[in-house]
């Protein structure tokens, strides 16, 4: 199919996301948001630190030889995940988990641009000035987060006042005053050019490295007053998305473990469920280093959610702790669409999750047990997202509902076009490649080709408007 014939269903299902955007009438984001710092990676900024010690660029070399670190324990830690990222043009998250190392990042590179972040607070940013009503959740909501959120009238937090739980905008809500956590947002684009002793490391595509400091919320304890106050409003809410176990530990100093921490956010979402059925809830994977910490979430968490969102690098990940090594491996080495399906199909089949979406350079993929309204609508949901995620690519963060039109100034990747047409073959599914609509094994797939902005302003929280966009139009 060519990209002209996919121009009029971009047209008509951004309409159709449009429509849905308007009919939304509350949605929680949940569990992650913290201040970036951003910086833009170039070979200027990381020679002179390869360069003050020769340990870094050993540990750089060992992140281009595809080892990539659980943890930041060292600086070595820290420039060893960045390697590994760079070489293969994929996004990474990483914790940094001793203060030295925090420290020595802060010498090396300093703060960079303070903006907003995390997986809660960039798809709360990205949906409310569409004029949806956004709840989001803040811990600790210092005033300088607050500030950073904006001063959209449809974004709010939850508050405890005198006759019970209310919303409230966040720099009302807002007690504390600092910086408690950084993270550092590597961006890097395809220009990135440089030679470490014969290896020539230059990504394929624009991405970041994450490397993050959150001591607050390395033990994470949800706020009882968002925990008691959603509760108690959630029948306000259609959708709930959350994400934030990539900063977790496996152990802890007073001798609790990971499990501790995760187990009791399963029981919530469990009775956040019973008294509202009707409650759709996404989890957002993102990159958890610890495979004890997502074995976590795959037992206490994946029961409780209808779907599942997921990039290239964390679909791997993912099937390493469903006993898929040998696919994982080969995803890493060698990524095909039709294996990243495959692993798609897993997902479903070992978790029991309703709905798996997937979203890589080019392309999005969703595949589910049982579309909530038609598999059209799923396609259709896909596209919308697309629209969303290529007009902040090319323009940065919204400031309404009419700048999302901006996505259609990209073009229909040519990628995604290909990949289309090779996934198509591979099932044997014409309708694949001509509407993006496939049975897989009594699964229903849409698949679509992306907008591809060729030089995105930024790359970070594009994946949380992908997700969010299309868990929302569905």
């Amino acid at each position: 199919m060519t990209s002209e014939r996919w121009e009029p269903l971009y047209r008509r299902a951004y309409e159709r996301g449009i429509a849905r955007v308007r009919a939304l009438h509350g949605v929680c984001c949940a569990f992650h948001s913290v201040i970036d710092g951003v910086i833009h990676l170039t070979p200027d900024l990381i020679q002179p630190v390869l360069d003050s010690d020769p340990s870094l660029k050993i540990a750089a070399k060992k992140g281009c030889d595809g080892s990539a670190p659980a943890e930041i324990l060292t600086p070595a830690d820290f420039v060893q995940g960045m390697f590994y990222s760079l070489k293969r043009g994929g996004a990474m998250q990483r914790m940094i988990r001793e203060a030295s190392v925090y420290e020595w990042a802060l010498r090396m590179f300093g703060p960079g641009e303070l903006r907003l972040g995390g997986t809660s607070a960039n798809m709360a940013r990205s949906l409310a000035p569409l004029g949806i009503p956004v709840t989001v959740y803040a811990n600790p909501l210092t005033v300088e987060l607050a500030e950073l959120f904006g001063g959209s009238h449809h974004l709010k937090l939850i508050a405890k006042g005198e006759h019970g739980y209310e919303l409230e905008a966040p720099l009302d809500a807002a007690r504390e005053k600092g910086v408690f956590a950084i993270h550092w947002i590597f961006e890097y684009g395809t220009d990135f050019r440089l030679d470490l002793d014969g290896v020539i490391v230059q990504p394929h595509r624009a991405n970041r490295y994450i490397p993050s400091w959150n001591p607050a919320n390395n033990q994470f304890k949800m706020d009882p007053v968002f925990a008691e106050g959603f509760r108690a409003l959630v029948k306000n809410y259609s959708h709930l998305l959350f994400s934030g176990f990539h900063i977790l530990s496996e152990t802890y100093p007073d001798g609790s473990t990971c499990e501790d921490v995760v187990r009791p956010l399963g029981e919530y979402l469990d009775s956040i469920k019973q008294a509202a059925p009707e409650l759709k809830i996404h989890l957002e994977f993102a990159s958890i280093g610890s495979a004890r910490v997502r074995n976590a979430a795959i037992d206490h968490v994946f029961p409780h959610v209808d779907s599942l969102g997921l990039n290239e690098t964390e679909l791997p990940l993912l099937l390493d702790n469903l006993g898929e090594e040998p696919l994982a491996n080969s995803l890493r080495e060698k990524p095909r669409v039709e294996d990243f399906l495959t692993g798609c199909r897993i997902a479903i089949e070992k978790t029991g999750v309703g709905r798996v979406h997937f979203h890589n350079l080019g392309y999005y993929l969703c595949l589910e047990k049982q579309p909530w309204t038609s598999p059209h609508d799923s396609r259709d949901a896909l596209l919308f997202a697309a629209v969303l995620a290529a007009a902040r690519a090319q323009n940065g963060l919204f400031k309404s509902l009419e700048d999302s039109r901006a996505g259609f100034e990209a073009r229909v990747a040519a990628l995604g076009l290909d990949q289309l047409n090779r996934l198509a073959d591979s099932l044997q599914q014409p309708s694949l490649a001509e509407e993006g609509l496939a049975d897989v094994d009594g699964l229903s797939l849409a698949a679509i080709p992306t907008r591809l902005v060729e030089k995105p302003l930024f790359t970070v929280g594009l994946g949380d408007t992908i997700s969010a966009g299309a868990f929302l139009t569905e």
